[in-house]
């Protein structure tokens, strides 16, 4: 019976959708069935595509993935809308729900950790840190919400599958995260009831990356980052010690394709 979902929006992610996948063979503690659902435009030429996702097969199945749909877009949808139909795609036995961006790379054992804490009576399940990592540049920072009002803006994110089925449709590009977050709280106080929230502040967020290039691989830098106790500046080599050699490298080999195309929702 498949508990947890695991949703990918990709957008031009030829260069850079390995990443999500490389990280998703690597989780640990699996002890619960769960599925992958990934939404992805062919009317372009970067297409990561169905035959690249199905390479982990295999490998996904080893750590507890039953099931891998795929859902190809003949146009280009918002972001919003491509997590709507996502939360709509779960699997109806499906209780946790969670987001994985075509490029970032997911802790080992972060499904382990949401399917923990949702056997309490929760909505979300947040980290309360983020490590983002510019290519182009060589540099990283660190999310930390503890300093930030917007607890929910952080890499990592498990919701509740139930309240994802719900969400109404929207053409959002930006700020999904809040977006989705209103939702839920709409929702909840449709039925009474209020968000329950569990937060993850263990040191799992040092053992997952965020690329942050709009899911595919835009030459996004941090020359314009104000750094300070929300935003901290964060050592490359930290980054070494907890994210596998060969991932690190294949990052640093993908350097060659940056800025083959500008930062661009459609």
């Amino acid at each position: 019976m498949i508990e947890l979902t695991v949703g990918i929006p990709m957008f031009r992610a030829k260069y850079i959708g390995w990443l999500p996948m490389e990280s998703l063979i690597r989780q640990e503690d699996i002890d619960f069935e769960w599925e992958l659902i990934i939404i992805e435009e062919l009317s372009n030429s970067e297409v990561f595509g169905l035959d690249n996702i199905m390479k982990y097969k295999e490998s996904l199945k080893n750590v507890g993935c039953v099931e891998i749909k795929y859902t190809p877009l003949k146009a280009w949808i918002p972001l919003a809308e491509k997590h709507r139909r996502l939360g709509q795609a779960t699997a109806e036995t499906s209780r946790i729900y969670a987001s994985n961006a075509a490029d970032n790379y997911s802790a080992p054992k972060r499904l382990a950790r949401h399917y923990e804490a949702f056997k309490e009576n929760i909505q979300c399940h947040l980290p309360t840190k983020g490590v983002y990592y510019s290519l182009s540049e060589n540099i990283a920072y660190v999310r930390d919400t503890d300093h930030s009002h917007r607890k929910d803006d952080v890499a990592g994110i498990a919701r509740c599958s139930k309240s994802m089925r719900k969400i109404q449709t929207s053409k959002k590009l930006t700020a999904i995260d809040m977006w989705m977050w209103q939702q839920h709280i709409k929702i909840a106080r449709e039925t009474g009831s209020t968000v329950a929230i569990k937060i993850d502040d263990s040191d799992n967020w040092k053992y997952g990356l965020n690329v942050r290039g709009f899911n595919n691989i835009s030459d996004l830098n941090f020359s314009k980052v104000k750094f300070n106790k929300e935003r901290a500046p964060y050592p490359v080599d930290e980054i070494k010690k907890h994210i596998p050699a060969e991932v690190m490298k294949r990052l640093k080999d993908s350097c060659v394709n940056l800025g083959k195309h500008k930062r661009s929702f459609s």
